[in-house]
């Protein structure tokens, strides 16, 4: 584990998404692609603009990125508390993807542990796998909730010991929005090349 901390919340913002340009740029030589899992939450949002602002979007070449979400609210995903909608606006609407690049969550007429297993199979369907077939993400994004929860694994809730699958449903946590969500497992999280978990404020 690497710290890295810097003054505010802007600098943090610039130095990650340098970083994630610099992860990306290299997955890319190695194996073609970049699997990277986006964040929710109000600290990745700042990070999202500066990655679709013109001085770094000319530095990676977004055609080879594939995006999916470490965890996702229950809600359509124009609702202001989904997690797409929020990458989708600072970010993904700013940059010429293909519509096979993005992979957010379906969220229709289903349980959420129907939901999670639909997603899982779409992971496994498109992200490369290590020797132990979980499929490894070059980088994933996480934050950090102030009653200590990352992605929506929740201090204390079931989720946290369903290691045999990569993605599960999880129960709404002690925070706003109160809705059901799904969300990666720690086995997925623990497998993937990069982890960067965001961390700023007070909370």
């Amino acid at each position: 584990m690497v710290l890295q901390v810097y003054p505010d919340q802007a600098a943090l913002s610039e130095q990650a998404a340098k970083q994630i340009i610099a992860l990306a740029n290299q997955a890319v030589a190695d194996h073609g692609s970049f699997y990277i899992a986006l964040a929710g939450g109000s600290t990745p949002q700042r990070l999202y603009s500066i990655l679709a602002s013109v001085e770094l979007r000319s530095q990676t070449d977004w055609s080879k990125w594939q995006f999916f979400w470490s965890d996702e609210r229950l809600v359509p995903l124009d609702d202001e508390y989904s997690n797409f909608h929020l990458a989708d606006s600072a970010l993904l609407s700013k940059l010429d993807l293909g519509a096979s690049q993005v992979h957010p969550v379906s969220i229709e007429g289903r349980t959420s542990e129907e939901i999670a297993a639909t997603y899982e199979q779409e992971i496994r369907g498109i992200v490369q796998t290590g020797a132990d077939t979980v499929p490894r993400f070059d980088l994933i994004l996480l934050g950090l909730g102030s009653d200590g929860h990352t992605a929506s694994l929740f201090p204390g809730q079931p989720s946290l010991d369903k290691s045999q699958h990569l993605v599960v449903a999880s129960p709404a946590g002690t925070l706003p929005p109160p809705v059901d969500r799904i969300t990666f497992s720690l086995r997925t999280i623990n497998a993937a090349h990069h982890v960067m978990i965001l961390v700023s404020g007070s909370a």
